[in-house]
């Protein structure tokens, strides 16, 4: 499978990563937050708060291993960094390899 954003393919290896998250919202969301796409973010969030699911998945592991904040941060979305934190995203959460969405944003 894959999504396509501005003419970019994504790819995801759906052998390796399940999105078990209501109607694969967590992917979306955190291939929204890759891509700076804050309108995309913004449904995705919609769908897990309509779900009553938003505190289980909003800090949860995407497809790169990463969540939303973290990818956010890792791509220089500000929008969607700042959008995610307001819905209550973790600040001090760490990608795969420990780095922190401050250390990913800083670098």
């Amino acid at each position: 499978g894959g999504w396509v954003s501005g003419g970019e393919q994504y790819d995801l290896d759906e052998d390796l990563w399940e999105d078990g998250s209501p109607g694969g919202a967590l992917g979306r969301l955190v291939r929204a937050a890759e891509a700076g796409d804050l309108g995309a973010l913004r449904l995705a969030l919609g769908s897990l708060q309509e779900a009553g699911v938003l505190s289980d998945w909003l800090d949860a592991p995407g497809p790169h291993g990463d969540s939303a904040l973290v990818a956010a941060c890792a791509h220089g979305a500000e929008e969607c960094a700042a959008e995610l934190l307001a819905a209550g995203a973790d600040p001090g959460q760490a990608d795969e390899d420990g780095a922190s969405a401050a250390a990913a944003a800083a670098a």
